[in-house]
């Protein structure tokens, strides 16, 4: 028997996860992709745990699946999953597009040809974290500015949590150093090193929303251009009356739907809204820490090329470096 969710238009219908392992073992990406479209097109959320399991596998084997790093049994009561979709443009960034190059393809050995991997700019990023329902509610710097090529950001957001359906704050550590000999300069041509000591402190700001994302998500950092081609596909908690199961849910469903309304006009015209203690939203402001100077150049100290700052991690490359070209918005 094949999963069932009612539409406003038409009943969607789904193979059981057996037999979609069955076309993915076939290679049917042409019955694939129709089921795809048809979860991205379907008019309502899901509210049905099974349902959505089976949808998330098909969804894994045709997009870029976004899925939570913490699967819930259930869906919390007054919400439903949407499947949003973003895609990325896969020019290259200096053609107006969304990811640029990182390493170049090259040979190893044996003859055996390692393609070029690419990562995603700003622009790009900001698909995907609006795709995932991210609010971002800014940055804080942690070096003292002395220096105008390099730059530390931690940057804050807030999602809903797939558990109780409440804001949640996430938060990522990025830093960006393009001075002469850094390992950072290195990698990069002059013209886009050049285009890059414009912003630094965007540079430093993209590379730690893509790491608070990661702390979210299975969200990978360079990846070659075939698998940006592929949607990039996100559930979403969003409020849905049919997850309602008593007449005092109901009630406070009202109550939520109304505040989040709310909330939402405050933020665009101003003034206060009414808090809910059902529904506690994430507004704590992140306590400003002391600055610090830039870490010493490699020969100035015997440390390793990167420090990640989050983990303590010694490492040559850092992780999911995000660079602007020009401006990318």
């Amino acid at each position: 028997m094949g999963a069932q969710a009612q539409t406003q238009e038409t009943a969607l219908v789904l193979p059981s996860q057996d037999q979609v392992q069955v076309l993915i073992q076939e290679e049917n990406r042409d019955e694939l992709n129709r089921l795809s479209g048809l979860i991205v097109r379907q008019g309502e959320p899901f509210v049905d745990v099974q349902m959505l399991r089976a949808a998330e596998v098909i969804l894994r084997a045709t997009c870029n699946y976004l899925a939570p790093l913490n699967i819930v049994p259930r869906i919390p009561e007054h919400f439903g999953v949407q499947i949003v979709v973003a895609r990325i443009d896969v020019r290259d960034v200096e053609k107006g597009g969304d990811i640029f190059c990182v390493s170049k393809e090259w040979k190893k050995n044996d003859g055996t040809k390692v393609p070029a991997k690419y990562d995603i700019n700003a622009r790009g990023l900001l698909k995907i974290s609006n795709a995932l329902g991210i609010g971002w509610l800014g940055s804080t710097r942690h070096d003292d500015g002395s220096d105008p090529f390099y730059a530390d950001l931690e940057a804050h957001g807030s999602v809903r949590n797939f558990t109780t359906g409440e804001m949640l704050p996430i938060s990522g550590r990025g830093d960006v150093d393009l001075r002469e000999g850094s390992a950072d300069a290195k990698r990069m041509s002059d013209r886009n090193l050049a285009e890059a000591r414009r912003f630094p402190v965007r540079t430093a700001e993209t590379r730690a929303q893509k790491r608070a994302i990661k702390k979210h998500v299975a969200l990978v950092g360079s990846m070659t251009k075939d698998v940006f081609e592929r949607p990039f596909a996100a559930p979403v908690l969003v409020f849905d009356s049919r997850n309602v199961h008593s007449q005092e849910a109901a009630m406070v469903h009202h109550q939520v739907v109304m505040q989040a309304a709310s909330s939402a006009s405050s933020m665009l015209f101003g003034g206060q809204s009414r808090a809910v203690p059902a529904m506690p939203a994430f507004t704590g402001q992140p306590q400003t820490p002391p600055k610090s100077p830039p870490p010493p150049l490699p020969g100035q100290d015997a440390g390793a090329e990167y420090v990640d700052h989050e983990t303590g991690e010694v490492s040559g490359e850092p992780d999911g470096f995000a660079m602007p070209f020009g401006e990318p918005f």
